[in-house]
């Protein structure tokens, strides 16, 4: 369902129907990626004009080595 979006103050405000100032809430398509090897975060919100996009950042992740850690 497209959503609605009007950035007051720094905040996404967000609605499922088109209201005043309100733009489409575009997000960023979350690409293929190895969850035990990286991190995907959510950016904060950009008012672009026509619409509010949220963009994405994937970090790989700092692994440390662990082969003694868990005896049974």
């Amino acid at each position: 369902m497209l959503k609605y979006g009007n950035l007051i103050n720094g905040e996404l405000q967000t609605s499922n129907h088109m209201l005043q100032d309100y733009k489409p809430i575009t997000y960023e398509q979350i690409p293929d990626f190895d969850q035990q090897t990286h991190a995907v975060y959510q950016l904060d919100p950009v008012d672009r004009g026509d619409d509010i996009y949220i963009g994405i950042r994937v970090e790989e992740l700092e692994l440390e080595d662990f082969d003694d850690a868990f005896e049974f």
